[in-house]
């Protein structure tokens, strides 16, 4: 199986709520804001947006993955 990404991670990191706390919130603010794309900028909260669109796409190439193995 492929190891996530940082991408991913970042992602998972801005949507946890509990890590706004913690200084590598930061990291993935800003991983957050340079993954925002066209339909993301058209949601209440961008960043949140493409956290959320980047943890469906792993979610679908995960899964996509496993029917394959």
């Amino acid at each position: 199986m492929t190891p996530i990404s940082e991408t991913v991670q970042a992602a998972l990191y801005f949507a946890n709520p509990e890590s706004r706390l913690n200084n590598q919130f930061d990291i993935a603010y800003n991983a957050m804001f340079r993954e925002i794309k066209e339909q993301d900028r058209h949601r209440g909260n961008p960043p949140l947006a493409a956290a959320a669109r980047i943890l469906a796409e792993e979610v679908e190439r995960l899964r996509e993955e496993l029917n394959n193995n």
